[in-house]
């Protein structure tokens, strides 16, 4: 399920798009994952947390068009196991949208067991899919820097 909380009016080469703030969440009960995409300029910031959100790790991706590919950079807090969410999300995002992507990741839970680590990037990439099916991909979209107005 996608919420707009802001609009504002933005073209991606098609029919204008409204998005200031774009909200998903997909799973349910422990292994529930929210992601909320902020644009900041021609930059996204993206929030992926739970119930227990916190800072876990930040990745940082960057569209490189000279060599046609993405390169991530992450940072991960002492203890924390986050790195493998932020990263994913990252790179997926600046892949398909060729923006510049900051991915801020905190999900926490308790005693968590293997199969809840799976589903939870399971539906950490639905959430990702959800937004990218969300907003049209085009070589002039206003993601691409350089196409701001």
């Amino acid at each position: 399920m996608a919420r707009v909380v802001r609009r504002c009016a933005a073209s991606f080469g098609r029919p204008t798009v409204e998005m200031d703030q774009l909200q998903f969440a997909t799973g349910q009960g422990r292994c529930r994952v929210s992601l909320r995409i902020d644009r900041l300029g021609s930059d996204l910031v993206a929030f992926i947390y739970n119930k227990g959100a916190h800072l876990g790790a930040v990745a940082v991706a960057e569209w490189d068009g000279e060599h046609n590919r993405v390169s991530v950079s992450v940072h991960t807090r002492l203890g924390h196991k986050d790195d493998a969410v932020a990263q994913r999300a990252a790179y997926a995002i600046a892949k398909s949208t060729r923006a510049t992507v900051c991915v801020v990741a905190g999900i926490h839970l308790d005693d968590i067991r293997r199969t809840e680590i799976e589903r939870i990037l399971v539906n950490t990439d639905l959430a990702v899919d959800k937004f990218l099916a969300r907003i049209p991909h085009s070589p002039t979209s206003p993601f691409t820097p350089g196409n701001q107005k």
